[in-house]
């Protein structure tokens, strides 16, 4: 069972915030979905939301700080622009990498691919099937809006 040796209130905040961002963009009736995977050497974490889209070559610029891109980019609309360079920070800070693709008026997909290894043993007994966040207790969180 892949996992991943990282602050596990971190990670719990990374997920949060992309779940929160992808709510925030979805109106109602549109769809949140996550998925997740471990490959050989790292676990991937894919959170797509029909929501509003991230206008074309602005999708780099969504990490960084106080940043608000698209049509509702005005104080109108809620967020500080911190989440999602929050997420990036802590992604890259365990060696992560976070890729996000949109197309206006469709959706956007965030990537979040973080490196991982084999449970000990011990681990394994404790922690169940799946991704393992080492030393964390199960995540969940409702993105329903």
């Amino acid at each position: 069972m892949p996992t991943i040796v990282a602050d596990p209130d971190a990670i719990t905040r990374a997920l949060g915030n992309l779940l929160d961002n992808a709510a925030a963009a979805t109106l109602a009736g549109g769809l949140v979905r996550v998925t997740v995977r471990a490959d050989d050497d790292v676990a991937a974490v894919a959170v797509f939301d029909s929501g509003r889209g991230v206008p074309a070559g602005d999708e780099e610029r969504i990490f960084d700080r106080f940043v608000r891109v698209g049509p509702d980019a005005s104080r109108s609309t809620s967020g500080s622009g911190l989440g999602l360079p929050i997420v990036h920070r802590i992604v890259t800070d365990y060696s992560g990498v976070i890729q996000v693709s949109s197309t206006l008026g469709v959706g956007t997909a965030v990537h979040v691919r973080l490196p991982h290894r084999a449970a000990t043993s011990a681990e394994a007994v404790t922690a169940g099937a799946g991704v393992h966040i080492l030393g964390a207790e199960p995540f969940s969180r409702s993105a329903a809006r």
